[in-house]
């Protein structure tokens, strides 16, 4: 057991490594200059420049991301470009509604899979088990973002149970 988790641990470091170093890149890839998008639209080259002075990105990429990882290890997740406020405190304002989001899904899966699951047992190998089975493969199956945007549009849109875009109090 001891081992398991010592070799789980070591493991997590070179997956922490290349994902942080995908996703930091990921940034970085689009063309053009991210200070374009922050200053106004008649801004001209002096105000790109100051604002790329500003966020920093005219420093080298590799020194950028080893002080993003330093900041990271010290719990700070850097400022947020499109409202200039720190990443942190954007992600524990959104914590509720995150929370609340997690709940109903789990309540839902819960109400949907438990049921389902006692149906399918009870009824081994019957064409209740299979069409049980079928419907859970095929929940499994869809990528999430599929059904999420296909949840939106049935419950929120289609059917007005709730809010399609956003939430009603405050952002999302």
């Amino acid at each position: 057991m001891y081992r398991f988790v010592v070799r789980r641990l070591l493991i997590v470091l070179p997956v922490f490594l290349i994902s942080s170093t995908l996703l930091f890149s990921l940034l970085y890839i689009k063309p053009g200059n991210p200070a374009e998008m922050l200053v106004p639209p008649y801004a001209g080259p002096k105000e790109i420049a100051k604002m790329t002075h500003i966020l920093g990105l005219d420093r080298p990429l590799y020194v950028r991301y080893f002080e993003w990882l330093g900041g990271i290890f010290h719990g700070d997740l850097g400022v947020s470009w499109k409202t200039r406020t720190p990443v942190s405190d954007v992600i524990v304002g959104s914590l509720p509604r995150t929370l609340e989001l997690s709940v109903a899904a789990f309540m839902v899966s819960l109400a949907i899979g438990l049921p389902l699951g006692i149906v399918a047992a009870l009824k081994r190998k019957t064409k209740v088990d299979y069409t049980c089975m079928g419907i859970a493969l095929f929940g499994v199956s869809i990528p999430n973002f599929w059904m999420g945007i296909m949840l939106i549009f049935i419950f929120g849109v289609w059917l007005g149970w709730g809010p399609g875009l956003g939430s009603a109090g405050g952002h999302a």
